[in-house]
């Protein structure tokens, strides 16, 4: 089989977004919030945050260069290495174009291969043309499977619904990506 296009979204996949803005809200906020006390993708959602002060507490961690220090997702970068020797690998973010040379930065520092990345505030909707996407966030994937397009959804709090679709297919890490991507390449 030869090489197919795969999507990856960069926050909560490969760059740990969410325990390093979690651990703002906890140090501005006072609370003790864990990875499993997030079960809304907006923290507004799951904390008693106004989105005012959740947007605020955004701003400041992009002034104080929260994207700059966000750690890795653990295997990321090993496994899409591996990936990236037979596949395209494009990566899709709905982050902020002022955050542009910040995140290639950040990917050149981290050593992480790709061979295109698109900014795009409805990157569910994009038409860019890939086989399979890689997310975190569940409405994102479900509006991509609909489209009768593969998704590898890593499963978080915030993205454990009770609502399934055969195009979704649900992983715990970075290793069980890569055998999901083998065996459907090999289903091709």
């Amino acid at each position: 089989m030869g090489k197919i296009r795969i999507a990856i979204d960069i926050d909560n996949v490969i760059a740990d977004f969410e325990g390093a803005f979690r651990r703002e809200i906890n140090k501005k906020y006072n609370y003790e919030l864990k990875r499993k006390d997030i079960k809304e993708f907006d923290f507004h959602k799951c904390t008693n945050l106004t989105e005012k002060q959740e947007q605020m507490l955004f701003n400041d961690f992009i002034n104080n260069d929260g994207f700059v220090n966000l750690k890795l997702i653990r295997g990321s970068r090993e496994n899409i290495t591996k990936i990236k020797e037979n596949n395209f690998i494009i990566l899709i973010t709905s982050r902020p174009k002022a955050l542009r040379n910040i995140t290639l930065e950040w990917f050149r520092r981290k050593r992480v291969p790709y061979d295109k990345i698109i900014w795009s505030k409805n990157k569910h909707l994009q038409k860019t043309k890939y086989d399979i996407l890689i997310e975190d966030k569940f409405e994102y994937a479900l509006d991509v499977a609909k489209k009768d397009r593969k998704v590898i959804l890593i499963d978080y709090p915030w993205n454990r619904k009770n609502i399934f679709h055969r195009n979704i297919i649900r992983v715990k890490k970075w290793n069980d990506i890569v055998s999901v991507i083998r065996k459907l390449k090999e289903a091709q």
